[in-house]
C-alpha cells in the first residue's frame, strides 16, 4: 500500500487532480463546440470522433507536462546547499523542462484545434461532403426528409387529383417545421412509379428519411397510410393509418396530425408559432377543401388544360366557402400563370389575378401564400421587380420557406441584370429541390449568359441525367456549346442525341430548333425542309413570335430563290401586321415584323420597328429578354447597311451578360456576313 500512498501524495503535490479536472472541463467545452459546428456546417459524421482522438492524444502530453512542471504552480527553487546527482541527469532534466512546458502544451492544443478547423474548412470548400454529382447532401441527418408521391388504388380523375393535391398540401405543411429539411415537390415527382430501391432514392435526394404514403378513397371515406423509412438501414421508423370522412371537417385537420406525428418521430421541436400554424385550418368546409386539393393538382401541370381546370376547381372552392383565403391566393396565382404561359395574355386576366389576391389579403392579411402570389403578379404581370422582392421578403418573414421563394427570387434578380445574385438564390433553392430539372435548366442558361460555358454544361448534364426526355435541355446545351466552342458538329451531335432520347417531343419546338441550327450551319435547304413542316401557322415559342411563312421565306432567301422568298414574306407580313394591331405593345411582334420588312427591302420601316421593340422592353426593364431584342436590332442594322451601328451594339452586348451573343457565334453566324469586311467587326471577333 505504501507505493500507492506515495503515488497519491505525489499526484496531490504536483496538482495532477486539478490538471485532470481542468482538462476534462476544457475538453468537454471544445467537443461541444465541435459537435455544434459539425451539425451547423453539415460536416461528415467522422469530424467529432476526429476531435475526440485529438483530445485523447493531448491527455498524456498534458499529464507529462504536469509531472515535469510539478502541476499548475511554478517549480520551487532548490534548497541552499543541495547538489545534483550528475551532469547527465541535469542535461536530461533540462531537455524535459524545455519540451514539456505549459506554454508548449497550450500551444499544442491551439494547433490541434486549428488543424481541425483547417480540415473542416477544406472539406466545405473542396471536399465531396458539400454536394454529390446530383447536388444532394451526402451526410444527411434524421431531420432531412423527402415525401415520395403517394400511391392510390383507384385511378379515376377525381381520386388522382385528390391524391396529388393531398401530397402537395402535406409538403406545404411540413415546410412550416423549421427543424425539418424537406425536399421540394419537383425533386420527388420523378420517383412516381419508380422501381428504384429506397436507399438509392435517398442517396440521390441527399436525405436520411423517406416518407411513403398511400391513399384509399371509397365514397366519402378516405384512408391514408403513412410510414417513415430510414434510408441507411431500410428500417421502418413509424407507421400510422388515418381514416376520415370527406364530409367532416376533421379531414382538413388531418394534415396537421400527420406533420406532428412525423416531427415527434424525428425529434423535431415545434415552436409555438409552428404549433399555431398547424392548428389553423384554411377552411371548415370539407367539400371546398377537396376542390382546393384538386385545383392544386391540376395547376402544377403548367399547361393550358391543367391551368384552366385548376381555375375551374378553385372557383368552385371559393364558391363553396367565400372565406377560403388560401384558395383565393392560389386562384390569383393560377390567373397569373394563365397570362404568363400565353393561354390568355389579356389585361382582364391580370385584373382577375389581382382581384383574387386582394380578396385573400382582405380575409387574411398575414397569409404568406398571398404574399407569394402577389410577388408573382408583380414580377410576371407588371415587371415590377422591387414590388415583387418586397412581397417575397414579407412571405419569408411570415414563415414561407418553400424552394419556390428562392426560385422566384432568382428569376427576378436575373431580369434585373443581377445574374450573380440569381445564382445565389437558386443555389438556396437547390438545397431543398436538388433534382428539379427546370431549376437546373435556369441555372445553366444563366451561366451561359455569364459566358461560364463549362460550368453551364455541367448543369445541363445534371438536368439531362434527371430528365433525359426533355428536348429543351438538348437545345439549350447545343447553343451553349456553340457559344463556347463554335463547333457545329458537336452541336449537331447534341441535337441528334436529343432526338433519340426524347419520348414525346414537342414537334414545333424541335422543328424550330433544327431550322435555326441549319441556318446557322449554312444549310438553307435543310432549314427549308423543317420550315415546310410548319406551313402557314404559328409556332408557340416563349418570348418569340414565329410564323411559319416567315421561316419558309427566310430559307428561300438564303437559297437565292428571291421570288419564292418574297411570296412567303408577304404572307407573313400580312399576318404579323394583323397581330400588331391586336397587340400594339408586344415587343416581340415588332421584332418579328421588322425582320420581314428588312428582307423585303423596307430598311427604314424595319429599323423603326426593331428600335421600337427595344423601347417597349429595354434592358433596364428586363435584362434577360432585352438583350435578345438588342441582338435582333443589331442584325437589322447589319443587313440595312448600318455597319457601325451594328458593331457598336454588338460591342455593348459582349460587355454585358447575354446568351444571344458570343464571339464564337459572331464568327459562324451568316447573319453577320455583311460586317465581315469591317475592321471594327474583325477586331471584335478576334478579341479574347
Amino acid at each position: 500500500m505504501e507505493p500507492l500512498k506515495r503515488l497519491a501524495r505525489e499526484m496531490h503535490r504536483r496538482s495532477i487532480w486539478q490538471v485532470l479536472s481542468v482538462y476534462a472541463v476544457g475538453g468537454w467545452i471544445a467537443f461541444s463546440v465541435v459537435q455544434t459546428l459539425t451539425e451547423g456546417l453539415g460536416l461528415p459524421d467522422w469530424f467529432p470522433p476526429f476531435a475526440m482522438v485529438l483530445l485523447i492524444i493531448g491527455l498524456p502530453i498534458v499529464l507529462a507536462t504536469a509531472i515535469v512542471q510539478e502541476g499548475l504552480a511554478p517549480p520551487e527553487p532548490p534548497l541552499p546547499g543541495t547538489t545534483h546527482s550528475g551532469d547527465g541527469l541535469d542535461a536530461t532534466a533540462a531537455i524535459w523542462d524545455k519540451l514539456f512546458t505549459w506554454k508548449n502544451a497550450i500551444g499544442g492544443g491551439v494547433l490541434a484545434f486549428a488543424l481541425w478547423g483547417v480540415i473542416a474548412a477544406a472539406w466545405i470548400l473542396f471536399g465531396s461532403g458539400t454536394s454529390s454529382a446530383s447536388g444532394a447532401r451526402t451526410n444527411p441527418d434524421r431531420t432531412t426528409i423527402a415525401v415520395l408521391p403517394f400511391t392510390s388504388v383507384r385511378t379515376d380523375e377525381d381520386s388522382e387529383s385528390f391524391r396529388v393535391g393531398l401530397h402537395d398540401e402535406l409538403l406545404t405543411q411540413l415546410f412550416k417545421v423549421g427543424d425539418l429539411r424537406v425536399t421540394s415537390r419537383t425533386s420527388v415527382l420523378e420517383y412516381e412509379g419508380t422501381v428504384k430501391k429506397l436507399g438509392e432514392i435517398g442517396r440521390e435526394l441527399g436525405v436520411a428519411v423517406l416518407v411513403e404514403g398511400g391513399v384509399q378513397r371509397e365514397g366519402q371515406t378516405v384512408q391514408i397510410n403513412v410510414q417513415l423509412i430510414d434510408v441507411a438501414t431500410d428500417e421502418h421508423l413509424w407507421a400510422e393509418s388515418y381514416t376520415r370522412n370527406l364530409a367532416e371537417a376533421n379531414i382538413i385537420r388531418m394534415q396537421g396530425e400527420v406533420v406532428r406525428d412525423i416531427a415527434r418521430t424525428l425529434r423535431a421541436v415545434l415552436s409555438p408559432a409552428e404549433e399555431t400554424s398547424l392548428d389553423a385550418v384554411p377552411t371548415e368546409n370539407p367539400e371546398a377543401y377537396v376542390f382546393y386539393l384538386r385545383g392544386r393538382a391540376r395547376e402544377v401541370l403548367r399547361d393550358a388544360e391543367g391551368l384552366l381546370d385548376a381555375e375551374e376547381m378553385l372557383l368552385r372552392a371559393v364558391e363553396l366557402d367565400p372565406t377560403f383565403a388560401l384558395a383565393y391566393a392560389r386562384l390569383g396565382t393560377v390567373h397569373n400563370s394563365i397570362n404568363w404561359y400565353g393561354v390568355d395574355r389579356s389585361d382582364e386576366r391580370l385584373a382577375k389575378s389581382l382581384a383574387s389576391i386582394e380578396k385573400a389579403f382582405a380575409l387574411r392579411p398575414d397569409l404568406p401564400e398571398a404574399h407569394v402570389a402577389l410577388a408573382r403578379y408583380y414580377y410576371q404581370g407588371r415587371l415590377d421587380y422591387e414590388g415583387a422582392l418586397r412581397e417575397l421578403d414579407l412571405a419569408e418573414a411570415g414563415g414561407a420557406v418553400d424552394a419556390e421563394l428562392f426560385t422566384v427570387r432568382g428569376a427576378i434578380e436575373r431580369r434585373r441584370g443581377r445574374l450573380d445574385q440569381a445564382i445565389v438564390a437558386w443555389t438556396r433553392a437547390l438545397e431543398t429541390d436538388p433534382r428539379n430539372p427546370g431549376l437546373l435548366w435556369d441555372f445553366a442558361n444563366t451561366l451561359t449568359a455569364l459566358r461560364r460555358y463549362e460550368e453551364a454544361e455541367r448543369y445541363y448534364d445534371r438536368a439531362l441525367d434527371i430528365a433525359p426526355g426533355d428536348w429543351t435541355q438538348y437545345r439549350r446545351k447545343a447553343w451553349n456549346s456553340l457559344a463556347w466552342k463554335g463547333d457545329l458538329d458537336e452541336a449537331r451531335r447534341i441535337l441528334e442525341a436529343g432526338e433519340r432520347s426524347t419520348d414525346s417531343p414537342d414537334v414545333s419546338e424541335q422543328t424550330w430548333s433544327w431550322y435555326e441550327f441549319e441556318l446557322l450551319a449554312r444549310n438553307p435547304a435543310a432549314a427549308l425542309a423543317q420550315a415546310l413542316r410548319v406551313g402557314p401557322a404559328w409556332i408557340p415559342i416563349q418570348f418569340r413570335v414565329v410564323y411559319g411563312s416567315g421561316m419558309v421565306g427566310e430559307a428561300y432567301f438564303r437559297m437565292g430563290e428571291n421570288g419564292l422568298a418574297e411570296e412567303h414574306f408577304n404572307v407573313a407580313r400580312t399576318v404579323l401586321e394583323d397581330r400588331l394591331t391586336e397587340s400594339p405593345g408586344d415587343p416581340f411582334v415588332h421584332q418579328a415584323l421588322s425582320w420581314i420588312h428588312v428582307r423585303l427591302g423596307g430598311d427604314d420601316e424595319a429599323i423603326r420597328l426593331a428600335e421600337r421593340a427595344t423601347e417597349l422592353l429595354p434592358v433596364s426593364t428586363d435584362a434577360w429578354r432585352g438583350t435578345d431584342l438588342l441582338r435582333d436590332l443589331a442584325a437589322v442594322y447589319a443587313v440595312s447597311n448600318r455597319p457601325q451601328q451594328a458593331i457598336d451594339l454588338l460591342e455593348q452586348l459582349l460587355a454585358m451578360p447575354s446568351r444571344a451573343v458570343s464571339r464564337e457565334i459572331l464568327r459562324i453566324d451568316p447573319v453577320w456576313d455583311p460586317l465581315r469586311e469591317e475592321p471594327g467587326f474583325a477586331a471584335l471577333v478576334s478579341e479574347r
